[in-house]
């Protein structure tokens, strides 16, 4: 059967506006593992603003959420992004939620786009440590400095701010701090462990993963992803 845009409920829909990123995540499925760059397959490119309005615009009254899920690419390397979103964002019944490394724009850019948008516009933090070394070991290519100041502007200038911390064995001892630097800040955070690491801990230490659920807890963190 063939369904038609009219015949089918969207209300929420995820886009890849871009397949570039800035950053090389080991564990990314748009890295190739041996060479560290994007996979052979990949076609990289940027969609234009002509042609999210091709895609958008006829669906205006029916979505109510876009998701720029940066499955492929960083939403943020599209030299187009504020365009779409002004687009995007001229109705007032849409938000839109993105998930980026952070790395990319500037302070300016965020402040400029929460004090425009405020709750409307929801952005997702991947940031996996608290310094250089710890976050470059997963988000590589990204400058902590950076990423945690863009966080910073975005939620200070009332944008909808959320700080993602995924688990891994060389940030693990992070946990506790991270969870107080986000409090302190007024931060929306979440927390994943990742898988391949579940998974390792399965096989060598499943003792680990109890500790785990019982260092969240302790942090007051009850909703978290992996384990």
């Amino acid at each position: 059967m063939i369904y038609k845009y009219e015949d089918v409920d969207l209300i929420k829909v995820e886009m890849e506006i871009t397949t570039y990123c800035n950053a090389r995540c080991r564990y990314c499925p748009r890295t190739d593992k041996i060479t560290g760059g994007p996979q052979s397959w990949l076609v990289q490119e940027h969609m234009s603003l002509e042609t999210f309005k091709l895609i958008f615009d006829p669906q205006t009254e029916k979505i109510r959420q876009l998701k720029f899920c940066g499955q492929f690419g960083d939403p943020m390397m599209n030299p187009s992004v504020g365009k779409i979103l002004d687009h995007a964002l001229r109705y007032d019944k849409m938000s839109i939620l993105i998930n980026t490394n952070g790395g990319l724009r500037n302070v300016e850019w965020y402040k400029t786009y929460a004090q425009r948008y405020g709750r409307r516009l929801q952005i997702h933090f991947g940031i996996d440590g608290l310094d250089h070394d710890t976050n470059w070991k997963y988000r590589e290519g990204v400058i902590f400095d950076k990423a945690y100041n863009n966080m910073l502007s975005y939620h200070q200038n009332g944008g909808d701010t959320t700080w993602q911390f995924i688990l891994f064995s060389w940030n693990e001892h992070q946990l506790e701090e991270v969870r107080a630097r986000g409090l302190s800040l007024g931060l929306n955070q979440t927390f994943l462990v990742d898988g391949e690491y579940r998974q390792h801990l399965e096989q060598t230490n499943p003792a680990k993963i109890d500790e785990f659920r019982l260092r969240f807890a302790n942090i007051g963190v009850h909703d978290y992803q992996g384990i």
